[in-house]
């Protein structure tokens, strides 16, 4: 028997597919007659011309396989890594059916300038992710040097007017971005401040390239300015209408998602200043009175996205039985069945929704709102969540059932790629110690030692300020 797909024809076995981070479809089980007359003839073919065939010098011969074994690894380890790279992560947005399926692979694979920031960036990250998933401590190293000096040059590209959010520039942004996760390091942080500064371009996201990054790039963004609970320049309507004013009902339900997702940093930013201001000190009330306003707009607004979800989709997930034979290579779930979705984006838009109505909810708490005892609202284990929802634990385990969906589903490791922020989210949101807590900690191990992103371990979301407080 062997794997259909033949990735390793050498060792057949699905679990090579597995570790390889293909999508195996299975064994050919039929018996089947491979014709060896061709290569038997080969055989007695080269023995009668042997003699034909002159003899090289023991020396030369030595040093011409000596060459090419020095040479071929260094100029091929650019190309291994780089192949091994996008078909892991960068293939989630290049089917046909993707509304962003205007391929900027293109510009990561064919920049204008060989030798410029977007090429250095992408060398950085395909190095340093190959040496992280197979456990190579010397390619991690030689991506860790190459990753300052991507660095320093998208600082200098970045003060540049005619520079920022080029198609370049942008792609340099998202491998940095992708580089920081792997690495769990925080200095790219400053990267969307940087971007900030020159925050009157939504007009350069409505075709091509650049509208096809604009999904990665807001999320990116905002996730950024949420860690460090700084108000968006996303927030601005410009943001919201421009990019799309071209393409009239081109808008994705991703996309709305986003324009809320842009407002949570300012949110967090008035809730730290809410903490910090003194009782005592007059104008308080009246700006946590506006506060408030806003969480619960904020929050009406992410109920009436998900009823609008709900009627679009209505047969869109559904449950399965949870597979609990540790096969997968996924440690055993807590629960009996676990959510799955027709369509992967789908998928994507629910798990998004999910954390950030985790933030905001523990937002609007810690703004004093009451917004109905948090009592369990599922009549039936087997069925989602209602629109309305302000229980935070279950939310978080609305999470927690949509994670084997992603990491078996989706495209090699993109799945685990899509989890970092939602289970650094959900698992605050769990009650300590619980056995959803536990498995969620396992999780997050599986995302960092077999995807390679170690951000995603529990050591490591920790270590960052709480995005959800």
């Amino acid at each position: 028997m062997r794997c259909v797909r033949r990735y390793y024809e050498a060792k057949p076995y699905c679990e090579r597919c597995r570790e390889g981070g293909f999508h195996c479809e299975g064994y050919v089980c039929h018996v089947e007659f491979i014709d060896a007359t061709t290569r038997l003839n080969q055989g007695q073919s080269a023995k009668r011309d042997r003699s034909l065939v002159q003899p090289v010098p023991r020396a030369e011969a030595a040093r011409d396989s000596g060459d090419s074994i020095y040479n071929n690894p260094q100029w091929d380890e650019q190309h291994i890594c780089v192949s091994h790279l996008v078909n892991r992560l960068f293939t989630w947005h290049t089917d046909d059916a993707s509304p962003y399926s205007a391929s900027w692979i293109t510009v990561l694979l064919h920049p204008r300038d060989p030798t410029g920031l977007s090429t250095t960036s992408l060398r950085a990250l395909a190095t340093t992710y190959f040496g992280k998933v197979h456990t190579h401590p010397d390619l991690v190293r030689k991506g860790a040097g190459l990753y300052p000096q991507a660095l320093q040059s998208l600082r200098v590209q970045l003060e540049c007017p005619c520079r920022v959010l080029e198609s370049d520039l942008l792609v340099a942004v998202i491998c940095l971005a992708t580089l920081e996760s792997v690495c769990a390091c925080s200095i790219l942080r400053l990267a969307p401040a940087l971007l900030g500064a020159h925050a009157d371009c939504p007009h350069r996201h409505q075709s091509g390239v650049g509208a096809a990054l604009l999904p990665t790039l807001r999320s990116c963004i905002a996730i950024g300015y949420i860690v460090e609970r700084r108000r968006c320049f996303l927030e601005g309507s410009a943001w919201k209408s421009i990019p799309w004013a071209g393409r009239i009902g081109s808008k994705t339900p991703i996309d709305y998602l986003h324009d809320v997702f842009s407002d949570i940093p300012g949110l967090l930013e008035n809730l730290d200043r809410v903490t910090a201001w003194s009782p005592n000190i007059p104008g308080r009330d009246e700006f946590l009175g506006q506060v408030r306003q806003n969480a619960l707009s904020i929050l009406e607004i992410l109920y009436s996205w998900r009823c609008k979800w709900q009627e679009d989709n209505p047969d869109t997930a559904f449950f399965i039985p949870s597979s609990n034979s540790g096969s997968d290579g996924l440690p055993p779930s807590p629960f009996k069945t676990v959510i799955w979705f027709t369509d992967p984006y789908r998928a994507n838009e629910l798990i998004v929704y999910d954390s950030v109505l985790l933030i905001v909810l523990k937002a609007a708490e810690g703004l004093g709102l009451n917004l109905g005892e948090p009592h369990s609202s599922m009549t039936n284990p087997s069925d989602l969540l209602p629109p309305i929802q302000s229980n935070r634990n279950e939310v978080a385990i609305e999470v927690c059932r949509m994670v084997n969906y992603h990491l078996h589903c989706l495209q090699r490791s993109s799945g685990a790629f899509m989890l970092l922020f939602p289970l650094n989210v959900a698992y605050r949101n769990l009650e300590p110690e619980s056995d959803e807590a536990r498995w969620m900690e396992k999780i997050m191990a599986v995302t960092a030692d077999i995807h390679g992103f170690e951000i995603g371990r529990r050591e490591n979301m920790l270590q960052a300020r709480n995005v959800s407080t």
